[in-house]
């Protein structure tokens, strides 16, 4: 179950479920920083793809963070509540926008721009948050 996949389920699953489900997307998360990684070694980015790299970098382990908070207290519905608002907030409002930015960027660099899909899945959950 990836982030996307965690968010959109959250909050109809059972403590055990949840607790599973966010370890899970723990591992994920994790992963995240390593792919951006890869994709900020593209050589000539855009000074706006440079930017978003550097923004994911300062706000992205807000996400793991707050995973980590609900795996520790998963039978804790206001806690629960508190840590999906934010990892909405970071990842509706920075983390998708910015990888947008980037993946467009990649794309472009490679010459295919015309062949992918260069806007990231949103989770549900972003239509209902204001950034």
């Amino acid at each position: 179950m990836n982030v996307n996949s965690f968010l959109n389920s959250a909050t109809s699953l059972s403590p055990t479920d949840l607790k599973s489900a966010a370890q899970t997307a723990l591992s994920f998360a994790h992963d995240e920083p390593n792919e951006l990684d890869i994709l900020s070694n593209i050589s000539g980015l855009a000074d706006d793809a440079n930017n978003a790299i550097k923004l994911l970098f300062e706000v992205f382990g807000n996400v793991p963070g707050s995973l980590q908070n609900i795996i520790n207290n998963s039978s804790d519905p206001g806690n629960v509540q508190v840590q999906l608002q934010q990892i909405n907030g970071v990842r509706c409002c920075n983390v998708l926008p910015a990888l947008d930015i980037i993946w467009q960027a990649c794309a472009d660099d490679e010459g295919i721009s015309n062949l992918v899909d260069t806007s990231v899945p949103r989770p549900n959950s972003c239509s209902q948050v204001a950034c």
